[in-house]
């Protein structure tokens, strides 16, 4: 991710251009472009921090939904809405709004450690629309 703002139901994260090649399987083509699904992790993890200050690692996802729409990998985003059970539901989009990767119910574990609430200062701030 290269940045995060508020959207209308959560957190978009906007998928880094930039990146070097992703992973390469030496058993042949792999089924969903891991890089999508961490997009995902990392925009829920922005949202929980921002909303709950915690700070938490991947522990379960309900489900994972892999439509066989093809993107060019460029100007992709993460919407995420965090649930009132807790867990997230995300989605990536392409350009045309074409989703190429859903999780449902993504649920974390938060780290044993809290974070100084000052550290969470400027992520408050700078969540706004790009």
């Amino acid at each position: 991710m290269d940045r995060a703002w508020r959207g209308e139901h959560g957190v978009i994260g906007h998928f880094a251009p930039q990146l070097p090649p992703g992973h390469q399987s030496q058993d042949g083509p792999v089924i969903t472009r891991p890089r999508l699904i961490e997009l995902c992790f990392q925009t829920a993890g922005i949202q929980e921090l921002e909303s709950t200050g915690r700070m938490a690692l991947p522990m379960h996802i309900d489900r994972v939904v892999l439509p066989t729409r093809a993107s060019t990998g460029k100007d992709l985003i993460a919407q995420v809405e965090h649930r009132s059970d807790g867990r997230f539901d995300a989605q990536v989009l392409d350009p045309d709004g074409g989703v190429l990767v859903r999780l449902e119910g993504y649920g974390t574990i938060a780290l044993p450690e809290g974070l100084d609430e000052r550290l969470l200062d400027p992520l408050h701030a700078g969540l706004t629309a790009p």
